[in-house]
């Protein structure tokens, strides 16, 4: 015990502190290896060993419960939004009025299923199409329209995010009237 003390006792700590902490690593001891402490089993260096990791384990435990926690807020603030949600949430005001200007096989289908959330499966039942055949011109209007902004309103695409928007350069495609 009076290595296990000389161990745990640190300049500045009281002693009543390093009685309480060889007394838990004592404790320890004696519920992991019990008896077999003292025997062969356990050499004079194997022992001084595991007294050393007892006490430093002791030890950091004793400053994880002193460390201060703080408790969870019932309403925690909401971060704001980046900057590129922000964008993407911008050019997504712009879609109706650029919807309208894709050429006519892909307005109404694109209208449905982008601003009206119909599915594709459903929207070619009630069309009459096959499915592969609205799933085309949906992709075919996508890229229509996502050429629509690259082109006219200076939008620059990162991992299906929006990252930059310049502004509309000399086609006017009605997003300026949208921009707040």
């Amino acid at each position: 015990m009076h290595d296990l003390r000389r161990r745990l006792k640190r300049p500045g700590i009281d002693a009543a502190v390093v009685d309480d902490l060889v007394q838990q690593a004592a404790l320890r001891l004696v519920r992991t290896v019990g008896a077999e402490l003292g025997t062969e089993a356990w050499p004079e260096a194997k022992r001084k060993a595991y007294l050393r990791r007892v006490a430093n384990s002791v030890w950091a435990d004793h400053f994880r419960r002193r460390r201060p926690t703080e408790p969870l807020t019932r309403d925690p603030v909401q971060p704001s939004p980046e900057p590129q949600a922000r964008l993407t949430t911008q050019v997504a005001d712009w879609l109706p009025h650029l919807i309208e200007q894709l050429p006519r096989p892909y307005r109404a289908l694109m209208r449905e299923v982008e601003l009206q959330g119909a599915t594709q499966r459903a929207l070619a039942d009630r069309l009459g199409l096959a499915p592969s055949t609205v799933r085309t011109r949906v992709q075919r209007g996508r890229r229509r329209l996502r050429a629509l902004l690259e082109a006219c309103c200076g939008v620059t695409w990162e991992d299906e995010e929006v990252v930059a928007v310049d502004r509309c350069v000399d086609t006017p495609c009605g997003c300026d009237q949208t921009r707040r």
